[in-house]
């Protein structure tokens, strides 16, 4: 989605800049231009191209802004994780030794009732 979004937005630019090329004497022409306070000649076509160009600027720090700030947030989030991920090691090693710990109680007891380790002969050269 993002991907086809930029590519349709330079599409834009593009159309935008070749038309006001190969229209460039139109868009010097002067015009009556009526602000409903004051009317004037000027340039209307650089007006509307400098509109134009004003819009897509703000588009593309807007666009920009949203990556920074989504690539600021990943990296929080990843960070996040990785801590948490350090938390759960340390309470797995803690568990296992708890576990271990109450292996060895209920173990201890039993030793006398199993039979003796068997040694076995160690061969020597």
């Amino acid at each position: 989605m993002q991907r086809t979004a930029n590519w349709l937005l330079w599409t834009v630019v593009i159309v935008i800049v070749m038309l006001a090329g190969l229209n460039w004497n139109t868009l010097f022409a002067p015009a009556p231009v009526n602000l409903m306070i004051a009317q004037f000649d000027a340039p209307l076509g650089l007006i509307m191209l400098s509109l134009s160009g004003t819009l897509i600027a703000l588009f593309f720090f807007t666009t920009l802004r949203n990556q920074i700030g989504s690539l600021l947030e990943t990296k929080r989030m990843n960070k996040e994780i990785r801590r948490l991920q350090g938390e759960e090691g340390s309470l797995a090693s803690r568990e296992l030794a708890t576990l271990r710990e109450q292996i060895q109680t209920q173990i201890t007891p039993l030793q006398p009732i199993m039979l003796p380790p068997v040694e076995l002969p160690v061969d020597r050269p």
